[in-house]
């Protein structure tokens, strides 16, 4: 009897286990990272271009807030500034909630955020910076392989590509338009330094793009440049 009541307990914590597995959501991973990230600091630094403009300030961005996670590893902030918040069952209650969906799939991989949902009567006061919808799809190892954002006139839609197993692409390749400006563009990955935890804290950005007016497709223009990018990263464990 006690060796039954025994295995039963036992039975119960795995579970219990489970349950909690299955509950646990880490956004992590869709972002390129790893561990328990709680912020993401970036900047951006501008090494050359093919247009010859004065840089100016070469520094483009300078510790920018990008990504933030909670102690659950549930995205509060992704990286088009979209702010997240949950409520004590893990629904989306964040800003514009009452027109916004946030979908997960079985395994709690963030699929989309949509908010493109509003009234046509609250679109006057609505902010266009916050109209958007943004999907991510996953490849096998669970990285982001197809990641599409647009709003209004406007969208991107970004393929990633992967050496061996690492989380950060080594490529991308992007399709966009913005109101009759249309443009493709291939981006190269060069990572140089790394944290304890095994984030990249700086990477060189290739950035080859072709773009030409809706109508004008035998006047493309193509541009290339290349930028430094740095992350600061804290974690909840710091």
């Amino acid at each position: 009897m006690k060796r039954f009541f025994l295995l039963s307990l036992a039975a119960a914590a795995v579970l219990v286990s489970c349950d909690r597995t299955a509950k646990t959501h880490s956004d992590v991973l869709t972002f390129g990272l790893k561990g328990d990230v709680k912020e993401v600091r970036y900047s951006l630094l501008a090494v050359s271009n093919s247009l010859d403009e004065d840089q100016g300030d070469p520094w483009l961005e300078q510790d920018e807030l990008l990504l933030s996670f909670d102690e659950q590893g549930r995205v509060t902030r992704d990286d088009y500034g979209n702010i997240y918040a949950y409520d004590a069952d893990g629904d989306f209650n964040g800003p514009y909630a009452e027109y916004t969906e946030v979908v997960r799939d079985a395994s709690g991989r963030l699929k989309s955020f949509d908010n493109t949902a509003i009234p046509e009567e609250d679109f006057d006061d609505f902010d266009l910076m916050s109209y958007c919808s943004v999907t991510y799809d996953y490849d096998a190892q669970g990285r982001v392989a197809t990641e599409t954002y647009s709003g209004w006139e406007w969208g991107t839609t970004t393929n990633y590509t992967y050496e061996g197993n690492n989380i950060w692409p080594s490529k991308a390749t992007l399709s966009s338009y913005d109101e009759g400006l249309n443009e493709s563009t291939e981006v190269t990955y060069k990572y140089l330094e790394f944290d304890a935890k095994g984030n990249w804290t700086l990477r060189e950005v290739t950035t080859v793009t072709e773009s030409y007016e809706e109508g004008f497709e035998d006047q493309k223009e193509t541009y290339t440049s290349v930028t430094h990018e740095y992350h600061t990263i804290s974690y909840w464990s710091d």
